[in-house]
């Protein structure tokens, strides 16, 4: 997947909105002013657009130096069309920032590419709760075409201690991803709670980055809900649901290993309704040429509803080795597996049992 922002080009900025001209929080304010709070709905006037009362409340918010931003309650915020270079809410060397949604539903439309709605950078102690994002420009079966809501930047510097707290995301590329390949630039410390993804290509993805995650989540015909690589030390728990409308996948949980190796993650699932994954749990790995990868100490306990059904002729689990030059699997690879694990009960009532695609030397 390539990545869809540089962040040498964006502003040095703690928190910018882009409807017009910028608004900054300005990093290392006084403890008093990251205390004052800002609503939304108190900058609104009769004449004005959405984009144009978040523009003003954070024009204010520039002026306090940070601290709560709250959205106006139950209200929905029409961002319009939005690009990749833009991204609406930029979050970068944020300390103890609250975003406060009450409910408040955001909609826009992506005109290309992957454009993060909140991209964080070089922050800690990060609180975003209670909001929700719907993208009509998000296009399913696209490789990739869509809003993300929340993006972790983990090659513009290191960020800590993120929680995100009663997220909704419908019809998105992803509800959270994080990424980067920085070795100064970890992300660590990230808890998605009670967090919801529907119709979405990821529900939270995490790509050479993201260590120390705990999730709750519940998703909808996501093609992938759980996607990680390169991470260690992660702890989900996933309710999954899925119709004949979804696009589906090769896989709906999906442990890889590409540069960096994987390690130390447990996750519950329960899936149910119609089945159109390929693999239901797909322990993968595609290291660089020359490279003896290695995926180890993994768990994962799927429970499938024995009344959901199965569209795709989808496999339990599986374990399969790809050739970095053509992306094809391949028969037999020096690299590793140790410690992993799928257990319950899979489609139809069986026993899981996962199949090697790639045998290991």
């Amino acid at each position: 997947m390539s990545r869809p922002y540089r962040p040498a080009l964006l502003r040095r900025e703690v928190c910018a909105l882009v409807f017009g001209a910028p608004f900054a929080v300005r990093a290392g304010e006084t403890p008093l002013s990251l205390q004052r709070d800002v609503e939304v709905e108190s900058f609104r006037r009769e004449y004005m657009t959405d984009r144009q009362v978040l523009q003003k409340a954070f024009a204010a918010w520039d002026q306090r130096g940070g601290g709560s931003f709250i959205f106006g309650a139950n209200r929905t915020y029409k961002l319009g069309p939005v690009h990749p270079d833009a991204p609406p809410f930029l979050l970068n060397r944020a300390n103890g920032v609250s975003i406060v949604g009450n409910n408040a539903r955001l909609s826009c439309e992506t005109i290309t590419g992957i454009t993060s709605i909140f991209l964080v950078q070089n922050s800690q102690r990060i609180r975003i709760s209670d909001l929700q994002l719907r993208d009509f420009g998000f296009r399913p079966r696209i490789d990739w075409q869509g809003a993300v809501l929340i993006y972790l930047d983990g090659d513009s510097g290191p960020s800590t201690d993120i929680a995100m707290t009663k997220l909704k995301a419908d019809s998105t590329v992803a509800l959270c991803i994080c990424s980067g390949t920085s070795p100064r630039g970890r992300v660590s410390g990230i808890a998605l709670n009670d967090v919801v993804a529907n119709d979405c290509y990821y529900g939270a993805c995490f790509q050479e980055n993201a260590d120390n995650v705990s999730c709750t989540m519940e998703a909808s015909n996501c093609r992938r809900t759980y996607f990680c690589y390169g991470v260690t030390d992660h702890r989900a728990d996933l309710s999954i649901r899925g119709d004949s409308n979804g696009v589906g996948s090769d896989g709906c949980i999906v442990v890889h290993r590409y540069k960096r190796d994987t390690s130390n993650i447990r996750i519950r699932a329960r899936i149910a309704g119609e089945l159109k994954w390929g693999t239901l749990i797909h322990f993968m790995q595609s290291p660089p040429s020359g490279v003896v990868g290695l995926v180890q100490d993994i768990a994962v306990d799927l429970v499938v509803d024995p009344q959901a059904v199965d569209l795709a002729g989808g496999r339990d689990a599986a374990f399969t080795i790809y050739d970095p030059r053509d992306g094809q699997p391949i028969k037999s690879s020096p690299s590793q597996w140790r410690n992993v694990i799928a257990n319950g009960t899979g489609i139809g009532g069986r026993k899981i049992e996962a199949v090697f695609d790639t045998a290991s030397q």
